[in-house]
């Protein structure tokens, strides 16, 4: 049994956040435990303004991790995103978030590991920037939100909050009776975790404020007042306070006496390292088998290939065939999925074989060039989307191993996204921050395109 205790770090405005920021860093210190604290870039910026030192020292024992730069208030994120191209975008995120990640590593000598999303508030680009940026992991993700299970998505490797300590401070009672409510919840999502870390995740602020610093502070929803006009969130009593820190002792003691072994973002994503050994012949054989019967994320020898690492794979291998042979290896690549809906067709039409290798050597280059597999390719009269692509090449790699020559390959009706995507279907964008009739299409279908990349990650 593994947990990971997950600390959202954002309110840069009370004073008082920073002493339960102490609290819970001391706390877990004194257990031998190291927690994993994802630092607001504003929320390290008031802590070095109000010269608190001491707080910056006891965070130095923990992971220290990252929850955007400015909790994505300075400009709303997602609108700013929303009607820009991919690339523009992207590097809006990178200049944006750069900050922070910097100032991070600044500060504690590290870079961090993790991403842990502000209220519902993440995009596409923005996922795509913090990986760029060299975090690793996802946390609280957007997507199958009660499956203990890791996923892999754009690259990220992608953990649920399976809980918040916050539900259990808001308790009324005793240390131990608040105690006793969160054993039960805790060693039931504990036991059934598939042995999968569970991940508890809380807000630093909420063991000594009775609201968020935003939601007292934003009066209407997607309008904060300008960064100078926060005030700060109004306290819990000091006899709440001290309930609390007896709360958080006692629970670190069970949980230990327990036997749950307390993990990091860090030490889970050394676990999940993927193999950058080449595919081999046998590799291929085996995932375009996989592909032909299930247009999804495919297990092979080496473990589950997600749908644009099949593409990538089998237009390298296809593009460089010569004389019906094709590569003995063919490098592993791990593009992104599309930045544009494909095309649909709306029946299926056979393409000749130089066409389809000269589709094979356009989307192999597109996918060197830009780090994306393409929405569809050109060429010799015949549009190629990419899961047409796909499977056609699947078809002819089978053909070329078994000592065949290419033929006309039909291009399939079929969707333009892997199965996977439907772990997507309930995908939302939302926060406190942003306008209450907001409506991201354009985001939330840059994400249903990444399913692309989407693979279970099985806990290792």
């Amino acid at each position: 049994m593994e947990m990971i205790l997950s600390f959202d770090t954002e309110d840069f405005v009370t004073p008082q956040s920073d002493d339960a920021l102490l609290m819970l860093a001391t706390e877990l210190t004194r257990h031998g435990i190291r927690g994993c604290f994802a630092l607001v870039g504003d929320k390290l910026r008031g802590l070095i303004e109000r010269g608190r030192h001491d707080v910056i020292e006891a965070l130095r024992a923990h992971e220290i991790d990252y929850h955007s730069n400015d909790h994505h208030f300075f400009p709303l994120q997602a609108p700013l995103l929303e009607g820009r191209p991919w690339e523009e975008g992207l590097q809006w995120v990178l200049a944006h978030e750069a900050r922070g990640v910097d100032l991070i590593e600044q500060t504690f000598g590290v870079r961090p590991v993790a991403y842990i999303k502000a209220d519902s508030h993440w995009t596409p680009q923005t996922l795509c920037a913090y990986r760029s940026l060299g975090l690793q992991v996802y946390s609280s993700r957007h997507f199958v939100p009660g499956d203990p299970l890791p996923y892999r998505y754009m690259n990220l490797l992608c953990l649920p909050y399976l809980g918040m300590l916050d539900s259990f401070i808001k308790e009324e009672g005793t240390p131990r009776q608040v105690l006793g409510i969160a054993l039960a919840e805790m060693q039931h999502k504990l036991q059934n975790a598939d042995g999968a870390p569970v991940v508890y995740g809380t807000h630093p602020c909420m063991w000594c404020c009775t609201t968020f610093y935003d939601v007292y502070n934003v009066k209407r929803r997607g309008f904060p007042p300008a960064r100078e006009k926060w005030r700060p969130a109004p306290l819990l009593p000091p006899e709440r306070l001290k309930r609390n820190r007896q709360f958080f002792r006692l629970l670190l003691d069970e949980l230990l006496a327990s036997g749950v072994q307390f993990t990091t973002y860090g030490e889970v994503a050394a676990r999940h390292v993927q193999p950058h050994t080449a595919f081999s012949q046998r590799e291929l054989h085996d995932l375009c088998c996989a592909l032909l019967t299930r247009f999804a994320a495919s297990p092979t020898a080496r473990g589950l290939v997600s749908a644009a690492e099949a593409l990538a794979v089998l237009c390298y291998a296809i593009a460089r065939h010569e004389a019906g042979k094709v590569p003995d290896r063919a490098p592993v690549r791990r593009p992104l999925g599309p930045t544009e809906t494909p095309r649909t067709l709306s029946e299926p039409f056979p393409v000749c074989s130089r066409a389809l290798r000269g589709a094979a050597v356009k989307a192999d280059r597109y996918i060197s060039e830009t780090g994306h597999i393409p929405a569809g390719v050109d060429v010799g009269g015949h549009h190629f989307p990419p899961a047409q692509l796909l499977m056609a090449l699947a078809e002819a790699y089978l053909r070329l191993g078994a000592g065949k020559t290419l033929k006309c390959e039909p291009l399939r009706v079929m969707p333009d996204c892997p199965e996977d995507q439907a772990l997507l279907a309930h995908a939302r964008i939302g926060a406190w921050a942003l306008p209450k009739d907001y409506r991201p299409e354009r985001l939330l279908e840059l994400g249903r395109l990444q399913s692309w990349t989407l693979k279970p990650a099985p806990a290792s």
